[in-house]
């Protein structure tokens, strides 16, 4: 797993977790979740942030949740006879917005802007031949980086994995 320094985080409301202070949400120290990142990858997963668990755990796609993203990625990736090593895994948003009543909460817009810079090194470290974004803000904050950089990389677009879609369709992405 690469791993973030802060230089891109100055001003940002996420620095420092001051939004996750009194939570048991804190991490003494943390740093931007990191991209997971494999040697013959050659297809990134953008998420949109880091789940709770992901956050806690410090690594993205993180859950023991049978219903979680996680799980039903990887029983996709069963059923079609792929595996994690297969792709590198990031966020659009590298710190966990916190949690709402019921679920987590969607990324503030400067945390998104912000992180656009770490995207955009998690995009350019590696020749991709794809990307297969989930979520609306990972897919807008990847056509944003592709659209100011020459790369050709086929972008599939993709709800949340726990955001209704059925099995067939996230078979269908791999």
């Amino acid at each position: 797993m690469a791993n973030y320094s802060n230089q891109f985080c100055n001003g940002c409301p996420y620095q420092n977790q001051n939004h996750l202070v009194g939570t048991n949400h804190f991490i003494q120290n943390g740093q931007p979740l990191s991209i997971e990142r494999k040697i013959n990858a050659d297809i990134l997963l953008v998420f949109q942030s880091p789940g709770e668990n992901e956050w806690i755990n410090n690594s993205p796609l993180y859950s023991h949740s049978p219903h979680s993203a996680r799980a039903r990625i990887e029983n996709s990736w069963l059923r079609t006879g792929h595996t994690r090593q297969e792709y590198d895994i990031t966020n659009a948003v590298q710190c966990y917005p916190g949690k709402g009543r019921s679920r987590d909460l969607k990324p503030r817009v400067i945390p998104i802007c912000m992180c656009r810079s770490w995207l955009n090194i998690d995009i350019t470290a590696k020749p991709y031949t794809r990307i297969i974004t989930f979520g609306n803000i990972a897919y807008q904050s990847v056509n944003t980086i592709l659209q100011s950089i020459p790369l050709h990389i086929q972008v599939t677009q993709s709800v949340h994995p726990t955001g209704g879609v059925t099995n067939a369709f996230l078979d269908s992405l791999w």
